[in-house]
């Protein structure tokens, strides 16, 4: 496994991308991963969650800017694993006094690899995003600096 760090690249002109990374707001790496800066389109989100937002991104990303391959990013020791939507719900129902924003959706997890592939399935599923482009899931983790790739099993690529 490979040690990577990703530097963050803004520009008004679309460069000629070949990779979108998405992944977790709090993860902050900076790029030693072979491919020119230019070549990485970076959304950045809490959780990490494949929103309807996230999507618009993506699709922007894959028919807009040319990106090739989309690498969804998440990483050990996320803080959206350390609660579930209903106890944060409570909290801050209980903490406020206010319920009415409730229930909110947090899209807090428990499984790092489960929430990766569910990612993977949901942004391969939508008709807007090129076939032919990969859709690839991977794990950081924050004690080791490794990446470990999470596949998703053919059949459930169809579901």
């Amino acid at each position: 496994m490979q040690r990577i760090t990703i530097r963050r690249w803004r520009s008004i002109l679309p460069p000629n991308r070949s990779c979108n990374l998405y992944g977790s707001s709090s993860f902050r790496p900076s790029c030693n991963s072979g491919l020119p800066q230019a070549d990485i389109d970076v959304i950045r989100t809490g959780g990490p969650a494949v929103t309807e937002d996230v999507l618009a991104e993506i699709i922007v990303s894959n028919r807009v800017l040319g990106s090739r391959e989309i690498l969804i990013l998440n990483h050990t020791g996320c803080g959206f694993t350390t609660f579930t939507d209903e106890e944060l719900n409570a909290k801050l129902s209980a903490s406020t006094g206010d319920a009415s924003p409730a229930p909110m959706r947090f899209f807090s997890y428990k499984d790092p690899k489960e929430n990766t592939r569910e990612q993977i399935r949901m942004v391969r599923s939508h008709p807007w995003i090129a076939k032919d482009v990969p859709v690839r899931g991977v794990i950081f983790d924050i004690g080791t600096g490794r990446l470990r790739e999470v596949k998703v099993l053919e059949h459930e690529r169809a579901a």
